[in-house]
């Protein structure tokens, strides 16, 4: 009971965290306006007091990350200010999920009209302007690379323009850690929504890779991530079997090694040492079990 109100609490915990630095930061100026700098912050602790709520599993999310936002009144209306932001942007994942299945260009343009709605120019711009700048020029991209009629060095050169159209002469270098960021973002978005079977799911997300770093690359990456998901599921068994393995006392040293040999199975004596190094390591730092009856 402990341990799964514990799980409960956490996510909530956390959020509250990030409402204290953010009350903090903002201290010095006028943030509880949503403008200038200040605007991302104060959707920082919306955002997380809103995922910390969600994913604590209360009945009406909604309501206790209104009230978390509420505690921020840092002078004037700053507490209504949050608070109407998360109202918006609780609407905003609502609305924004109908656009889950389109075309990821189709998806782009669908969810800045809905943020222009219901937020204003302004404050989508402070708040979504830099992704929807990244996502309009890895599109733009993924389309100059599907164009078999360019060269290498005329494809080069257009992105260098598209580059520094979208982005402007000085932020005309995009790091490469920002298009990873967005994938896992978004994939985890697209991952945990409710709505999608697992053969919808799989084609947006490839879609969203080949989109976002060509077809070749989208390949070798879900070729990984099968290869991670397949590897985790084996973990998860070769650790339950270990676990039973060790937590019995009634077990002679020639049936133990057979049953490890039986677990370890085809994997390499490489492959074998690290994991049970990585499961040693996780088994020291587990709090003692009661032996079983």
């Amino acid at each position: 009971m402990q341990r799964r109100r514990a799980l409960v609490l956490f996510p909530i915990a956390a959020a509250v965290l990030v409402l204290g630095v953010v009350a903090w930061l903002r201290l010095g100026g006028d943030g509880h306006r949503l403008r200038g700098p200040y605007a991302r912050r104060d959707f920082l602790a919306v955002r997380s007091a809103l995922w910390g709520a969600r994913e604590s599993g209360v009945q009406d999310p909604v309501a206790v990350a209104r009230e978390q936002v509420a505690a921020l009144s840092v002078g004037g209306e700053g507490g209504a200010d949050l608070v109407g932001l998360l109202d918006t942007y609780a609407q905003y994942q609502d609305r924004a999920r109908a656009f889950m299945n389109l075309p990821l260009s189709d998806r782009q343009a669908a969810l800045k009209g809905l943020r222009r709605e219901l937020f204003g120019d302004e404050l989508a711009e402070s708040l979504f302007g830099e992704e929807e700048r990244l996502m309009d020029f890895l599109l733009a991209r993924a389309e100059l690379h599907k164009d078999g009629s360019l060269t290498a060095e005329e494809r080069l050169a257009r992105e260098e323009t598209l580059r520094r159209d979208i982005f402007g002469e000085e932020e005309a270098e995009v790091p490469l850690p920002n298009w990873i960021q967005y994938y896992n973002q978004t994939a985890s978005e697209i991952r945990a929504n409710p709505d999608l079977g697992a053969e919808e799911r799989e084609v947006l997300l490839q879609s969203l890779r080949e989109g976002l770093f060509g077809a070749e690359a989208a390949e070798r990456l879900r070729q990984t991530e099968a290869w991670q998901k397949e590897w985790g599921e084996r973990e998860a068994i070769l650790t339950r079997g270990l676990d039973a393995v060790f937590s019995d006392p009634n077990l002679d040293e020639s049936t133990r090694q057979a049953r490890l040999s039986a677990l370890r199975g085809d994997l390499s004596s490489d492959a074998w040492e690290r994991f049970m190094a990585r499961y040693q390591l996780s088994r020291s730092s587990r709090p003692p079990t009661a032996p079983p009856k």
